[in-house]
């Protein structure tokens, strides 16, 4: 929650550099912006562990990962950190999909995985 806000007040403190005005008030949208991105994260850890499931599924030799402890500690992270972390999140999310598809692609066309 302390990142949530910590990052709340960064984004407000741009809108007040960029259109003027006090940074109180863009604070109230800068909360919704950055609660977004943190839902946006623990919906892409969610996503990310279904796509490790499935894969164990599909491969049973790969690894599995542990979203939750993942979890816990960006939570514990301080703020730069937590940061690079969601974005980290992000592209593996991104890259996950992508070799998920090509593995799919292999199995319905019968070439071993």
């Amino acid at each position: 929650m302390k990142n949530i806000m910590k990052r709340a007040w960064e984004i407000a403190r741009k809108g007040q550099e960029q259109f003027g005005g006090k940074i109180s008030e863009y604070l109230s949208e800068a909360l919704k912006v950055a609660w977004n991105e943190w839902k946006t994260f623990l919906s892409n850890l969610k996503e990310l562990e279904k796509l490790n499931h499935k894969m164990k599924k599909i491969k049973p030799g790969s690894k599995v990962h542990d979203y939750a402890m993942l979890l816990e500690r960006t939570k514990a992270e301080t703020y730069d950190r937590s940061r690079m972390a969601m974005k980290n999140i992000a592209i593996m999310l991104k890259n996950a999909k992508s070799h998920m598809r090509a593995i799919e692609f292999k199995v319905n066309r019968g070439v071993a995985v």
